[in-house]
């Protein structure tokens, strides 16, 4: 199996591909339309030519949409050997320009647009290394920058084999893609079924849009989705769908992930005979790491489940590590004159005999289920989003009354976390107008982000330093948040 939809069309030409809506497209007919894309992008000045190592060019950068233009770029970019770069489309476009000032020169392509009804003449692809690159995925690491995870097409080819083994693919399966095309979560489940000559229903990306949970569920009945990866707060609005909704008979597996699920929310799925399945992963794995295995029942009594085959797991000190084939090869550090292909790519952070030491706490049980304990960092999670609390307090301090900020997580049923703020403001100048600073963080803010309880208390301070101990002032300040409004 490979990446390239040459290859699927040759196969499976008639199969369907890509569903949106009523537009139905086969393998073979997403052949013709990324030949389409690639013409296109041609015309926008993207060069596609194989010349070259893979970073001595201009890098195209992708806004990871839920459509079927995206979809089909990224099977065009994946085909013809093209590393991409994912945008999320829930960044504001500051947070946009700061991942694309990172990677210059960029080319941000806008794959709509391709004549449709006509054929295009674009080279034939080329065979391609596995260890070649296929897509940069952002996330946020513990310095609160984002980082590039580079992902090979030998990580997207391991992970989908490991993910098979555990649910394996029936011939009418169709997998939901409701998360962003941006995160690995739902760049996966595209590469899933690319690799596997499968279904992918396409549904905008409803992670954290309550009123979404109507959409997932008629689209769920409409299409005859059977297999769907959700976050656990698009699990809990499903349970919560007034009048009572229940999945069909059909759908045979709900995998959840991107935040700890609470054991109430999978006792409550149980009950209802909800075919969940727990998993933990992560960017740099190039998603599943572990995963309750399928056809069983969790009521919050088997963790994540087990490492995927092909994918090694231990814990030491507390800490989870990963080591396999569905690893990343480095974070993108950006261009280097004297070496481009090598030093584009740092891999120092594999640790020694390339265990991957991850930001979260966990222990495998007596069974070789790994269960998982939170976060070694400050990262907060909140339905299934991550970020770092240090890059919304430079953002809430760059107002003119705010002295300093503390950002942390609290813990909520239904998003596994919300964010909240401490604000210390300057004792000699104007007072906070809260109302002007929400209407910032809304603006400039990407809406997982933003502050939805603040409380005006002193920071506390690391002693000894001017460091903020992000502990003592949450605790401080927990009496005292006021929820804000959206």
């Amino acid at each position: 199996m490979t990446l390239s939809i040459y290859d699927a069309a040759e196969q499976a030409p008639e199969h369907p591909f890509l569903i949106q809506g009523p537009a139905r497209v086969s393998f073979s007919r997403a052949k013709t339309l990324a030949e389409q894309a690639v013409s296109l992008l041609q015309e926008q000045g993207l060069d596609l030519g194989q010349s070259g190592a893979a970073w001595d060019r201009p890098l195209p950068a992708l806004e990871g949409r839920n459509d079927l233009s995206t979809t089909v770029a990224l099977c065009a970019f994946f085909t013809w050997g093209r590393p991409v770069l994912l945008l999320p489309p829930r960044f504001t476009e500051p947070e946009k320009r700061a991942l694309l000032d990172r990677v210059a020169p960029t080319l941000v392509v806008d794959p709509s647009g391709a004549p449709l009804g006509t054929s295009a003449k674009v080279s034939a692809p080329p065979t391609h290394a596995e260890e070649s690159p296929a897509a940069l995925v952002p996330t946020s690491g513990s310095t609160g920058t984002p980082k590039l995870v580079v992902l090979s097409r030998r990580a997207f080819l391991a992970s989908a084999k490991a993910s098979a083994k555990n649910l394996g693919f029936l011939p009418d399966d169709r997998w939901l893609l409701s998360l962003s095309l941006a995160h690995i979560g739902g760049l996966s489940i595209l590469t899933r079924c690319l690799l596997a000559r499968r279904t992918v229903v396409l549904l905008e990306d409803t992670s954290l849009s309550r009123p979404g949970a109507q959409e997932l569920a008629r689209t769920i009945d409409a299409q005859r989705v059977t297999l769907l990866s959700l976050v656990p707060a698009q699990l809990s609005q499903l349970l919560d769908l007034e009048p009572v909704w229940n999945p069909p008979d059909f759908l045979r597996a709900a995998l959840v992930g991107g935040a700890p699920a609470p054991p109430a929310l999978l006792e409550r799925a149980a009950e209802r005979g909800w075919p969940v399945l727990t998993t933990y992963g992560l960017t740099e794995a190039c998603s599943q790491v572990a995963t309750q295995g399928y056809g069983t029942v969790n009521r919050g009594d088997q963790g994540c489940g087990y490492p995927l085959p092909g994918v090694e797991v231990r814990v030491l000190n507390g800490s989870i590590q990963v080591r396999g084939p569905t690893l990343f090869s480095g974070y993108y550090v950006g261009q280097n004159q004297a070496d481009t292909s090598i030093q584009a790519v740092d891999p120092g952070e594999l640790t020694e005999g390339q265990w991957f030491e991850t930001s979260d706490l966990g222990e495998l049980d007596s069974l070789g289920r790994l269960w998982v304990h939170g976060r070694s960092d400050d990262v907060i999670v909140t339905g299934g989003e991550k970020f770092h609390p240090a890059e919304v307090e430079r953002f809430l301090e760059q107002h003119p009354a705010v002295r300093r900020a503390c950002v942390f997580g609290i813990p909520d049923p239904t998003w596994g976390q919300v964010v909240a703020a401490a604000l210390e403001c300057h004792p000699d100048r104007p007072a906070l107008d809260m109302q002007e600073l929400l209407e910032r963080c809304s603006r400039d803010l990407a809406s997982f982000k933003r502050p939805r309880r603040v409380a005006l208390v002193d920071v506390a301070l690391v002693p000894g330093s001017d460091q903020v101990d992000r502990k003592r002032t949450a605790e401080r300040a927990s009496a005292r948040l006021k929820l804000q409004s959206e």
